[in-house]
This record gives structure tokens, sequence and C-alpha cells, in this order.
């Protein structure tokens, strides 16, 4: 079976496309690739895709699609979708890309109403997109990624490997993001990441890598997760094809994680700051206030076409982990001052050796982060950002937002005249309360965020291992033992 994959002139397309020609590679027998273009798909998304597939060793040929643009009724550009169709070999499988809904649409009705009568055969990768949105798989947990079968005629289950492959394990794939230790390099140009999002896509591709399928048809190696400080120990199983486990391992990085702080605070000096990284990973949700009325940071976000300008303390809960999926987060430069001059102290110390200079260490990660996910940086009055926010010049603030989670702050701002043209938000987080209990679990995109929340979780522990903080992180799939990138965090940081 050849595979056919559209590619339209959207960037998102090329990440769907690759996304999709590998999942559907790793779980069928695929002989070729048909790379289907518009007139409109820009040759460097054409070539990016053809790179990517060049590690699979097979051959790739470019066809013209019709492209919605160019046609005034959907019937008529399916009409030519199934002369195309029509016109490729039997049994071809054609993917119906995530990317592009009007394409899709006419593809997914062409080739279906065509395959009764030629034998083809077409799929659906499914992508949960929330935080992920800007990586393609294997740098996407797998189990947000599931091959969906529109139309089976008959002979695809002869098509359909014994034993499933594994892209995350190619050489090329396992170089792209860190080619040559590219999150170690202090310039990470050539993958455009930051180091924090580098490393949470290199840790997911190493999970995927390690938890291939077992030994029978359809079954997965589990992903043992086992962490440990004192007595406090936790232990799960994560099936990673099934995307609602995650719930159960979230929940068991949750607990874990608030037993620790719990006892940091009463233990190690800088103790109760710690709490903030509950919020910081993603696994306690945050929730602004306003009007008495409490609402979860991402339906916020999405419901308001204002701009949030935030305070510091929004970078050490884990404003980052919200800005992939939003570009209405404005920092103000007293917030970057703030958590780059205190960093600064730290790097000549030269360790994380306390719950207060790993909160620092995140929050420089988490600023970083909101750099590259293009949010954009706006310029404050000198001095702490408690009194530079409302200062700022009346341009910026006008009909925006002002969000922190200090009550003093809080109460400040709205009593300061700025609360005219700015209107100020409490934006707070229950560190008691366990993910499935703030995530919905039948929305796609709910998971992705708890997809990505674990794999920051996981980092963090690893972290804190590393520098003494607990006694134990141990992640296993099957007798393979997963290691997180921790070094390539520390070496980013300039720590060591």
């Amino acid at each position: 079976m050849r595979l056919a994959i559209p590619l339209s002139r959207d960037p998102a397309s090329s990440l769907a496309a690759i996304s999709g020609a590998l999942r559907i590679w790793e779980e069928y027998r695929i002989e070729g690739f048909i790379i289907l273009k518009t007139r409109h798909t820009p040759e460097s998304l054409v070539n990016k895709l053809k790179k990517d597939l060049e590690t699979l060793k097979l051959p790739m040929e470019e066809k013209l699609m019709p492209s919605i643009v160019d046609y005034g009724d959907g019937q008529t550009l399916i009409r030519d979708v199934e002369r195309l169709i029509s016109s490729l070999d039997d049994r071809v499988g054609i993917l119906v890309s995530s990317a592009g809904r009007s394409a899709a649409a006419a593809l997914t009705a062409a080739s279906i109403r065509h395959s009764s009568e030629d034998g083809n055969t077409a799929f659906h990768v499914n992508f949960f997109f929330g935080p992920w949105r800007g990586l393609h798989y294997p740098y996407t947990p797998r189990g947000t990624q599931r091959v969906i079968v529109l139309h089976d005629p008959g002979w695809l289950r002869d098509e359909r490997r014994e034993r499933p492959e594994n892209a995350a394990s190619l050489q090329r794939f396992k170089l792209h993001y860190s080619k040559q230790n590219e999150c170690l390099r202090e310039d990470r140009t050539e993958t455009g990441l930051p180091l924090l999002r580098c490393t949470v896509a290199e840790m997911t591709r190493r999970l995927n890598e390690a938890a291939a399928w077992g030994g029978e048809p359809g079954s997965h190696i589990p992903v043992s997760v086992v962490a440990r400080k004192g007595s406090i120990k936790r232990r799960h199983k994560l099936i990673p094809v099934n995307p609602i486990e995650i719930l159960g391992l979230s929940d068991s990085l949750h607990s874990f994680l608030f037993e620790v702080a719990e006892r940091l605070e009463h233990t190690e000096p800088g103790g109760t700051a710690f709490k903030s990284s509950l919020a910081w990973t993603g696994l306690s949700r945050l929730h602004t206030r306003q009007d008495n009325r409490e609402t979860d940071l991402h339906s916020f976000l999405s419901s308001t076409y204002k701009r949030i300008i935030v305070d510091t303390n929004l970078v050490f809960y884990g404003i980052h982990f919200y800005a992939w999926e939003t570009g209405r987060i404005e920092l103000p430069q007293c917030v970057e001052r703030e958590i780059t001059s205190k960093w600064a102290e730290i790097i000549k110390r030269g360790k994380l050796s306390s719950p207060d200079r790993l909160v620092r260490a995140l929050a420089v990660l988490g600023l970083e982060d909101l750099l590259y996910s293009s949010q954009s940086v706006a310029p404050s009055p000198p001095g702490g950002c408690d009194t530079a926010i409302p200062m700022m010049d009346l341009q910026l603030l006008n009909g925006n937002y002002i969000a922190t989670s200090d009550d003093g702050a809080y109460r400040y701002w709205k009593r300061h005249p700025a609360s005219r043209v700015a209107k100020p938000v409490k934006v707070s987080f229950d560190p008691r309360k366990p993910p499935s209990k703030m995530y919905d679990k039948g929305e796609p995109v709910e998971l992705a965020r708890l997809y990505y929340a674990s794999v920051q979780t996981l980092l963090v522990l690893d972290l804190m291992r590393e520098n003494g903080l607990i006694d134990d992180l141990e992640i296993k799939a099957g007798d393979v033992v997963v290691r997180p990138p921790t070094k390539a965090l520390e070496t980013g940081l300039g720590l060591s």
C-alpha cells in the first residue's frame, strides 16, 4: 500500500502530514508516499515533508491536488478530487489531515465515495493539540495521535504489521530536535525551540521509543514511574496508547509532589515557595476570580479578545503552560528584570540545592518559553512589578487586564487610578485538588494538557533527584530505563 499525504499552504498541514505518515507507517506496511500538494502549497513545506520522510527510505512522488480557494462550490471540488483519486493505483491509503478543514472534508467525501469502487482506503490520525501545537510525532505522545480507519475495503487487515515499527527509535528522528545535543547548546536556533520546550519534546520521544509495542499485536509495554522521598513513595503504570490513562499518572504525580511540598515547607529554608511548582507544571490549574466568579485560566483566555498583562508571580505559577495556546499574554519588562536579576545570583552558586533555587530555575525556564511563544514584551517603568504595572503607558493598559496572584498587589491595583482603564484580575490555584478533578476527561484537548503537564513534572522531579531534593525517580518501560534529558536543562541554565 502507498500512502497519499495532502499538503496545503498552512504550515500546520506539514506537522499534521509528518505525524500522520509516521503513525500510519508504524501500524501498516507502507511501500511509498504520494505527496498531494496544491498550486498554493509553498515548496518549502513540500521539501520539509520530503526531508522528514527520507528517514523511512521509501519512494516518493508528488501530484497536484485541487485547492478549495479555486472552487465556487464544494460539489465541484469533490468531483475533481475524485478524479485525482481514481488516477491513483489500487490499494492506496489516503491520509485525511487534521489541518485544513475544507480540504479534509472534500478529501474524506471523495476518498470514501471512491473507495468502494477501486479498493482505496482512508485514514485519519487524531491530534489533540493543546500545548503540543507546533510539535509533531514522535515528539507528541503516541496516545494523542491515534490512527483511525475511515474506510476498510477488506484487504487492509492484511497490510497491518504483526509487530509495529517504532518511528521514535529511528536515528533521524532521534536527532531531529536535539541534533548534536541541540538542547545542550546555548544557541538553539536550529531547533527554534526554547530549552524547556526542547526537553519536553525530547523526553516525549524517549517515552515513545521505550514504550513500544509488546510481543502481541496491539499490546503495549507500560511505562512505570516510581518516585520516592523518605517515606513518601508513589508507583504508577501508564499504557501510553490509551489517552484516558494519563488521568491516573497525573493524579499520582500530583499527590507525590504535593506531599513533598508539604514536607519541604517544614524542613527546608525557602520550602514554602515550592508549592508553586504544582501550578508551574500544569498539574494544578490556575483560576481567575473577578466579580465573585471563578473561571479556569484556559477558558478565561479563550473567551476574551483582550490582552492579559501578567505579574512576575504568574511566571512562577506556570503561565508559560497556557501561552502555547494563546497569543494574548503580555509580559512587562519588569517581569524579565526581576526573574533574570535574581537568577544571576543563583548561577554563581552553581547548584539547585534548595527548594527556593529550584523554583527560581523553573521561572527562568518558563520565562524563556514565554519569550519564544510569540508573547510580547511591553515597556514598564523602573522598579518592582507591583508598582510598575499600573504605571505603564495608558495606551498599553487601556481595555486590557492586569493579572497577579499576590493579594496585596491585587488590592493596590483595584484602588489605583489605572483600574479605570485596565481591569485587575486575581489568579490562584488549589494545591490540594488533583488534576482529575480539574480537567475534563471527555475533552481531548484537556487530556493533551495533562500529558504535557505530566512530562514537565517528570523533568522537575528528575531535577530534584539530581540536586538531592528527592531520593529517587525511576522511569521504565519493561526493562528499559528512560532517562530524562536533565543534564541538558542544567547546562542550558548555566549550572554545569
